[in-house]
């Protein structure tokens, strides 16, 4: 983007996830007008009820894996767990007894800042590989 001439140029970035610090650096950076659109947020459910309850499925052994499909989803769900006196033992059950499986690396860079491994992410950051990397993960293990 270096080559384009943005001095004064409208810039317009639709905005995907979490804040993106670098793009809009580059953008003041070369002068352009720079504003962000977003579509959508990523905030804190009103209702925690189902994420707790996710939790303790977790807890109790009745799930076998856990797939994030976006980055946000990460620290929204450690937030969640934190408020509730759970983020300990969200960590135990993302570190062994429960697959964790990131959409792509994005998401998986995310995971993996918050000290989260990842055991399965497809080769192609869609939904339907995914899913597919999941099984294929559950039929190699067995």
């Amino acid at each position: 983007m270096s080559e384009l001439a943005l001095d004064g140029a409208e810039v317009v970035v639709q905005r995907y996830g979490g804040p993106d610090s670098q793009l809009p650096t580059f953008l003041r950076a070369q002068r352009a007008n720079y504003r962000e659109l977003t579509l959508y947020d990523w905030g804190l459910p009103e209702d925690r009820g189902p994420v707790l309850s996710l939790i303790n499925e977790m807890e109790q052994g009745h799930i076998d894996a856990l797939a994030f499909t976006s980055r946000p989803q990460v620290p929204n769900l450690l937030t969640i767990a934190a408020e509730a006196g759970k983020e300990d033992s969200l960590r135990h059950c993302l570190s062994g007894p429960v697959a964790v499986a990131s959409v792509g690396p994005v998401c998986t860079r995310k995971l993996e800042e918050c000290g989260i491994t990842v055991n399965v992410e497809p080769e192609h950051p869609h939904m339907g590989n995914l899913v597919l990397a999941v099984a294929d993960y559950f039929n190699d293990a067995s």
